[in-house]
């Protein structure tokens, strides 16, 4: 269930004390920006395991958009390389073959919530030998009938190979 929180960024963080520093599985918005986090920043695949999962929730300021219908779309790259993308909004733009799943969207006053999931195949996921292996996943929402009118934000995670590997071969336990 996605709990709404306020964009006003001195409300969302009352009482607690920021550091100068996120972490990069965030990307705190503002008002007319977007904001993106992933529930983990690190997520291990097992030896045996034929895919991982990263999910994560963004949370989009929609006064932007002026009352036009708009669109939310996921894109997920390893350094420069776009390996999937996804969108909302209306009409049939969702791929529900994409590694990228979108739920619905719940919106509250100006603000719309979208919770999404990442599945990673062992194919983009590291090699026993890597150990670990960097992604960012980048939100963009935007005007269907104006495209420059877009908010955006980026977070980056990283998927590690799980307990038991090391260069490949298996750890023995004693």
């Amino acid at each position: 269930m996605i709990t709404p929180r306020s964009t006003n960024s001195s409300a969302r963080y009352a009482g607690r004390k920021l550091s100068s520093k996120q972490p990069p599985s965030t990307s705190y918005g503002g008002p007319g920006q977007a904001s993106i986090e992933l529930d983990a920043p690190v997520t291990q695949l097992g030896s045996t395991e034929q895919y991982c999962t990263a999910t994560g929730e963004t949370e989009i300021d929609t006064s932007v958009f002026k009352g036009l219908p708009y669109t939310v779309g996921f894109a997920l790259k390893c350094g420069d390389t776009l390996l999937d993308w996804n969108q909302d909004g209306p009409g049939n733009y969702y791929r529900a073959k994409s590694s990228i799943k979108i739920q619905p969207r719940l919106v509250v006053d100006r603000t719309c919530y979208v919770k999404f999931g990442l599945i990673l195949p062992r194919s983009v996921c590291p090699a026993p030998g890597e150990g670990r292996r960097e992604f960012e996943v980048e939100v963009r929402a935007y005007a269907l009938d104006d495209p420059d009118l877009c908010t955006r934000a980026t977070a980056r995670f990283m998927v590690m190979n799980g307990p038991g590997i090391a260069g490949g071969r298996r750890m023995s336990r004693s």
